[in-house]
């Protein structure tokens, strides 16, 4: 590019596409030119340059797709029947061996509608606005003649403060011969939301069991993970042994009892307490009173 256009200005550096076959300045060489040469004087010079190339190298992908995917075949349908919607973005990556789709299911702002799912989270709207990463879905078709009429792998990608939240979304099942995507992508929807409405009700009760916890003796949290509630350190005051409780609330609570870890001091062992009474259909403040009585009730090392 600098080359064609001496006048572009000299600092920029290329930008590498490992695809001998992509010729950008076929399409668009004018309009690229012109984004750098305004680099100068506009700020959005180069991410101008930078989103003109992706459009291009979009385009680029899709006329290969409709290349391999050959009439009567389940990438043909797909091809035709996902690019016809004008409801789902959609961006495609052709390989060696497989076609990949990668489909917008909820951009940053249309999270908006779920508010009423993310609010017992913790995640307010200003939060939302701060998540620039849209939530996708990936499926990949293999190009492989003998797998053709396997069902393709799907992985869901979403922003890390809400993976932190829900874990690992189990997406539904794919019937091969019997799906496609337009099908699949509202069931995808339903178990995200699942997800979150799940992620709600257990976050509200570890939110609950460690609130319980500071009514007691044990006082309030010197140390609390806000955006799950799932780890927590409280400090025992002590003039003979001052020691930290340590709590670590897993992903199966109240179900899997929480985890408890007594620290007295840097030259003593960490002591787990293990056996204690728990039922997962405690309300919060049981649940926090027989951790208390557990805690009396251990036996610290000396200090």
């Amino acid at each position: 590019m600098n080359a064609l256009h001496p006048d572009v200005h000299a600092s920029l550096k290329d930008i590498v596409v490992p695809d001998e076959h992509f010729a950008p300045l076929l399409r668009s060489e004018k309009v690229l030119a012109a984004c750098l040469i305004a680099h100068d004087v506009q700020h959005r010079g180069l991410t101008n340059y930078v989103e003109e190339l992706l459009a291009c190298y979009e385009e680029h992908q899709r006329c290969l797709l409709n290349q391999i995917a050959m009439p009567g075949t389940v990438l043909r349908f797909e091809v035709d029947t996902v690019f016809r919607a004008a409801d789902v973005k959609t961006q495609t990556l052709c390989m060696p061996t497989q076609a990949i789709f990668v489909v917008t299911l909820y951009r940053s702002a249309e999270l908006y509608p779920l508010q009423s799912l993310l609010v017992p989270l913790g995640i307010r709207h200003a939060d939302l606005q701060d998540m620039e990463q849209d939530i996708k879905l990936k499926i990949a078709f293999p190009l492989s003649v003998s797998h053709l009429q396997r069902a393709p792998s799907r992985q869901l990608h979403i922003p890390r403060r809400l993976e932190e939240l829900t874990g690992v979304v189990g997406l539904p099942s794919w019937p091969a011969g019997k799906m496609c995507i337009l099908e699949y992508l509202p069931m995808v929807k339903e178990a995200f939301e699942d997800s979150l409405r799940r992620a709600a009700r257990a976050y509200t009760l570890r939110r609950e069991f460690l609130r319980a916890l500071s009514k007691t003796e044990l006082g309030p949290p010197i140390e609390l993970e806000e955006a799950s509630h799932s780890t927590a350190t409280f400090d025992i005051v002590s003039e003979e042994c001052p020691m930290l409780l340590m709590i670590d609330l897993p992903a199966a609570f109240p179900q899997q009892k929480p985890g408890l870890t007594l620290q007295a001091g840097q030259e003593v062992p960490a002591a787990g307490i293990q056996d204690y009474d728990w039922d997962p259909a405690w309300p919060a403040a049981e649940m926090a009173d027989r951790v208390y009585a557990a805690l009396k009730r251990a036996e610290l090392a000396p200090c």
